[in-house]
């Protein structure tokens, strides 16, 4: 996969780590919410390792790209997930980012 990241342009580079998607299922069912709700929970960065800017440009040129991305930054919003369930992964591919450098 790493070598020919076009096979996951449909998923956009997604991935979980099983040991966050076991906590995430924790926090869900810990969170006392009511009723159905979706939600996204994916890993902050992505599994290519190519740069997020480029894999769009590449894969996805239509996309309109609305906020500063870092370097290998993931492609899901998991802020509902954070705000109803306080759940937030803790792994991801590669140990550093670019933190908020703009690669637009």
């Amino acid at each position: 996969m790493h070598t020919d990241p076009g096979p996951h342009a449909s998923d956009l580079w997604g991935w979980l780590d099983t040991r966050d998607a076991a906590a995430a299922v924790r926090a869900a069912l810990a969170a006392g919410t009511h009723g159905s709700h979706v939600l996204y929970v994916a890993a902050p960065d992505t599994s290519s390792d190519i740069p997020t800017a480029e894999l769009l440009t590449r894969y996805h040129p239509t996309a309109e790209v609305t906020a500063p991305l870092s370097r290998f930054a993931g492609l899901y919003d998991t802020s509902r997930c954070a705000r109803l369930l306080g759940f937030s992964p803790a792994h991801r591919r590669r140990t550093a980012d670019a933190g908020t450098e703009d690669t637009r």
